[in-house]
């Protein structure tokens, strides 16, 4: 994990997930409260992380099709939500 001017970049798909893992605690009633993809949402913002460094670690939860869009930059902003959600959701799994 680096910082660079103020973004928080991933090196690794298990650094991203050690991330999510240490902050669950502080967005868990947002996930119970809402759903799992506003705790994502709001763990990204709050943390400014780098959308590019995270949906580069892992597969599309969602086919690339479906993302398409008139701009790149929220398409990337949007997967990058997916990966930290399926995260969120395999740690709820777990911990129920």
């Amino acid at each position: 994990m680096s910082d660079h001017s103020g973004m928080m970049h991933f090196e690794s798909a298990v650094a991203v997930q050690e991330f999510v893992n240490e902050h669950l605690a502080d967005y868990r009633v947002v996930a119970e409260k809402y759903d799992t993809y506003e705790a994502a949402t709001a763990l990204q913002s709050d943390f400014n992380l780098c959308p590019w460094s995270i949906a580069n670690q892992f597969e599309s939860p969602v086919p690339f099709d479906e993302l398409a869009g008139p701009d790149p930059v929220d398409m990337v902003n949007h997967l990058s939500v997916l990966c930290l959600e399926e995260i969120i959701d395999e740690l709820l799994a777990q911990d129920g």
